[in-house]
């Protein structure tokens, strides 16, 4: 079991070389955590569990392996140029989702949108022109009631 642990750890390893954690952070860290649990259930003499969770981390590499090898054949993941404005980026997206994925978007009965709603919308395009990388769609629609 150690050895299949070993190759499994090998295997997450070179997925990630070859962005894998860049494509698909998630499921890189859930992968990085079940590689410990297994770790972990070895040393602990908790053969059944660390096989029965090999067989499903195996599965799981492989389908990511699968996932990564259709992504980069269409595209690259790489991490981003300048980390400092990546995380602000993700701020902004952060705080735009906060503010504008609200139920109120339309007045009641009415195809106008909502006041509040629309200022809203005027702090998110104010707060896009600094940020010329992104792109904002808002769809919607009006309930008649």
């Amino acid at each position: 079991l150690r050895f299949d642990w070993q190759l499994s750890k090998l295997h997450l390893g070179s997925l990630i070389r070859e962005g894998a954690k860049w494509c698909f952070p998630a499921a890189v860290v859930q992968a990085l955590e079940n590689q410990n649990r297994i770790a972990r259930q070895l040393d602990g003499g908790l053969l059944l569990d660390a096989a029965n969770d090999l067989v499903i981390q195996r599965k799981r590499l492989n389908q990511l392996e699968q996932q990564l090898d259709y992504v980069t054949s269409q595209t690259r993941c790489v991490p981003p140029q300048n980390e400092q404005s990546f995380v602000n980026s993700l701020s902004l997206i952060e705080e735009l989702n906060r503010r504008l994925n609200v139920d109120n978007q339309f007045a009641i009965n009415s195809t106008e949108i909502n006041s509040k709603y629309m200022g809203n919308l005027a702090i998110a395009a104010d707060k896009l022109k600094a940020h010329q990388d992104l792109t904002l769609s808002v769809t919607g629609h009006a309930d008649s009631s």
